[in-house]
């Protein structure tokens, strides 16, 4: 009474059942026969290849000490994403004939997205390649906290003799975020200087601090800077769009004498040679010029202590400094950064006291070269750099009292002379 199995195999008639289970056994084994030479023939036509081993670049282990490393931070999650990418192309290639054995190239790159930190190296056949270090989730690069793990993670793990520091991104001197700009932007955040010098204090001292940033050289932020790298290059003014040659630069990024001053020279002839007043101006075809300065930074004491002495005494009482034959770096109506010989000379008048404050001044400021006209993005054309000397100075005026406050935090105030002129 097995009716569930009829309903599944329909049993021949009895006398044809022992021929019926030899041909089922035949087809049967012919089936399985069939199978297992399919399956062999799979196995030979199309063989099971393993993917080769990719080994992934070495990176030195943790002790080795090279003579110099430079750090490139780049903080371009902004308007500027395009201009990183081309930059790190120009490291690449500059590393392509440098011999980079006794040297550490680190990168941090931010252009949106996920961040990434690594090592743009040589490999054995010397081949320029990105050696890891570690990626991170996307975050803001001008917070403090996430600047201080990125410098935590390359200067404990890359030791060397000296170090350099590129910070690269957008720039405002010395005023305060979100009043305009600072330095850094990441979206809608920004980093002041104040933030930048308290992750400052957590890195190694440098040999030079480069600010691929416009305004950076004003002098209230290199004096409040000034512990942190024995040289700063900046530019008092806006710097071009394709910004730093790093290509060309790179082999100075690593030398041995003078490399702040080489960097700058380098950058300077780069633009001056391509110059033509602006005419057929492109960020590919950049003729419009560019500025860059040389801060020597233990100089700046001295350069604090002669302007104190006698800046007071030449300013108006009661009443703000005319600024009106003064060339101005910034091309707002804001006005933030006077060129700071300037300053001086229109107060003082070219006295022995000037002399005497010059000399400090040329002590502090070891290179500047500017081009005769630069490009303002600001007019949409080209500035005249007539009486530029390399370095800003904010003066107070009636209509930004609002921002005098933030402007006497800064160390320079006090030490520069303005709280003893009464500002």
């Amino acid at each position: 009474m097995k009716k569930t199995y009829r309903k599944l195999v329909t049993l021949p008639p009895e006398n044809t059942k022992n021929e019926y289970m030899f041909k089922l056994l035949k087809a049967l084994f012919i089936w399985v026969f069939f199978l297992s030479f399919c399956t062999g023939c799979d196995k030979e036509e199309i063989p099971t290849v393993e993917p080769p081993v990719v080994e992934p670049p070495v990176i030195p282990p943790t002790g080795t000490t090279a003579e110099r490393a430079v750090l490139v931070y780049f903080m371009a999650d902004n308007s500027l994403q395009s201009f990183a990418k081309a930059d790190l192309q120009e490291l690449e290639k500059g590393l392509t004939d440098f011999d980079d054995s006794n040297s550490y190239l680190l990168v941090y790159m931010d252009d949106g997205g996920d961040a990434e930190l690594f090592r743009l190296m040589k490999n054995s056949d010397g081949e320029v390649i990105k050696g890891e270090i570690k990626t991170y989730p996307s975050q803001d690069s001008a917070d403090p906290e996430v600047m201080k793990e990125v410098f935590s993670e390359v200067f404990t793990n890359y030791k060397a003799n000296d170090y350099g520091l590129v910070l690269w991104s957008h720039g405002e001197g010395w005023i305060e975020s979100p009043t305009t700009r600072w330095f850094g932007q990441d979206g809608n955040n920004f980093m002041n200087i104040s933030e930048l010098k308290e992750v400052l204090e957590t890195a190694p001292h440098f040999e030079y601090i480069y600010f691929d940033a416009c305004y950076m050289a004003a002098v209230e932020v290199l004096y409040e800077l000034r512990s942190f790298a024995d040289y700063f290059i900046a530019s008092p003014m806006e710097t071009p769009g394709p910004g730093v040659p790093y290509d060309l630069i790179l082999p100075d990024m690593f030398g041995k004498t003078e490399p702040a001053i080489q960097i700058a020279n380098t950058y300077y002839e780069h633009y001056n040679e391509k110059y033509q007043a602006g005419v057929g101006l492109t960020n590919n075809n950049w003729t419009a010029g560019a500025s860059i300065t040389v801060i020597k930074s233990d100089a700046l004491e001295g350069l604090a202590n002669t302007t104190r002495s006698i800046f007071p005494h030449y300013v108006p009482e009661e009443e703000y400094i005319d600024r009106s034959n003064l060339l101005c770096y910034d091309t707002r109506s804001s006005r933030y950064y006077y060129d700071m010989d300037g300053l001086m000379q229109n107060l003082i008048n070219k006295n022995e006291e000037y002399s005497e404050w010059k000399l400090a001044y040329d002590r502090a400021v070891v290179y500047y070269k500017t081009t005769q006209l630069n490009y303002s993005m600001h007019i949409y054309g080209m500035f005249n750099m007539d009486g530029s000397t390399g370095m800003s100075s904010y003066i107070p005026r009636a209509n930004q009292a609002s921002i005098l406050p933030y402007f006497r935090t800064y160390e320079w105030y006090q030490a520069g002379g303005w709280q003893d002129a009464g500002y």
